[in-house]
């Protein structure tokens, strides 16, 4: 494929994905439909993003808006496929660090074993009867999307907490396609504190720095799950996100993409959130610049990380973060992220740039 061609249809991309993820999406939020298409033609921003940042009293052409951010997914290009695809992922970063292993994976309707080998027969059975806690999950979507979390347990068997014998999941699976099974990963008592019902991740964000060509650390939240957003921690599915303090590792108030509110404590449980501390979190950070290294070629890594008893894993590696997560603890686009986005061709130089 030619770079003309190859341009042509990323344009036809983002085209389509500014209508469909963007003017054809609702609010979780009281967003009228003037202000919403203020948002969605005003700049690209998602009609939720309108209160989110509270476009009412702040300056919009501070922020970077939901289109800037699908802009930004081309930045690793061409090498992007290699974290949008989540096993080829995986086993490029099981060298350096530990990973949830593949056990299966289905494409194309048909079946492999996570070591690569033929499966058997009954692929999905055979998986299944390994018990414990198993995830299933796209190859390629984010967003905690069409994530299914399956249980053995001494009740029966589980998806999403819901009972379900093993011929209705064998059959739901069956159905779909472009999919892996991965163990779980159990994480540690400091996550597990936060919300037990979820493995909370860590989103730390690196950048590479033009000039040095070193990467360097740039933000990091703490995502943490609650009743409604379980199996998963996202944000997009309505769970928590708490800013780490990059130096000393506190987490600040928890906040949502789905209400305006912050919470100190965790809504469902009670548990302490504002003032925790994330576990030797300076070995953490070195921990993720050492690994980063190993991937010279890519300018932006979006690793999600969680902390178990034996140290760090990463459930995954992503070529670029979504800005919600960052800016709603204020707007990037004259910050160090849209500063970034410039060098690499996403924002022009002027001030205001709508699509």
């Amino acid at each position: 494929m030619g770079p003309w061609i190859e341009k042509r249809l990323r344009t036809l991309r983002l085209v389509f994905l500014y209508f469909a993820r963007i003017v054809f999406v609702g609010s979780h939020h009281d967003v009228t439909l003037r202000q919403k298409l203020s948002a969605n033609i005003g700049g690209g921003f998602l009609a939720d993003q309108y209160a989110l940042y509270n476009f009412a009293a702040n300056d919009r052409w501070q922020y970077l808006s939901e289109f800037d951010w699908y802009r930004s997914r081309y930045i690793n290009s061409p090498h992007n496929f290699m974290l949008n695809n989540k096993v080829t992922c995986s086993q490029l970063l099981r060298p350096y660090v530990r990973v949830p292993k593949v056990l299966l994976v289905k494409t194309r309707g048909r079946y492999i074993n996570g070591d690569g080998t033929p499966p058997s027969e009954s692929p999905v059975a055979d998986v299944l009867a390994l018990g414990g806690m198993l995830y299933c999950k796209p190859l390629s979507a984010g967003k905690g999307k069409d994530i299914w979390r399956l249980e053995a347990t001494d009740q029966g068997l589980l998806l999403n907490g819901v009972a379900h014998s093993p011929e209705a999941v064998r059959a739901l699976l069956n159905s779909r396609d472009n999919w892996y099974i991965s163990e779980n990963v159990e994480q540690g008592e400091y996550s597990s504190r936060l919300y037990p019902q979820t493995t909370n991740t860590i989103r730390f964000v690196v950048l590479k720095d033009a000039t040095t060509g070193c990467f360097a650390p740039f933000f990091a939240v703490q995502r943490i799950g609650v009743a409604a957003s379980v199996p998963v921690d996202n944000g997009s599915k309505g769970g928590l996100v708490a800013k780490i303090d990059m130096v000393t590792g506190e987490l600040s108030s928890a906040q949502t993409l789905h209400a305006l509110d912050a919470h100190d404590c965790h809504p469902d449980t009670g548990a302490a959130i504002k003032g925790v501390c994330v576990p030797n979190w300076n070995d953490i950070v070195h921990q993720v610049l050492a690994l980063s290294d190993h991937f010279w070629w890519l300018h932006i890594i979006a690793w999600d990380l969680v902390l178990t008893a034996d140290g760090i894993a990463v459930i995954e590696a992503n070529t670029s973060t979504g800005v919600n997560i960052i800016q709603l603890w204020g707007g990037q686009r004259h910050q160090r992220l849209g500063d970034f986005y410039r060098q690499h061709g996403v924002l022009g130089t002027t001030r205001k740039r709508a699509l």
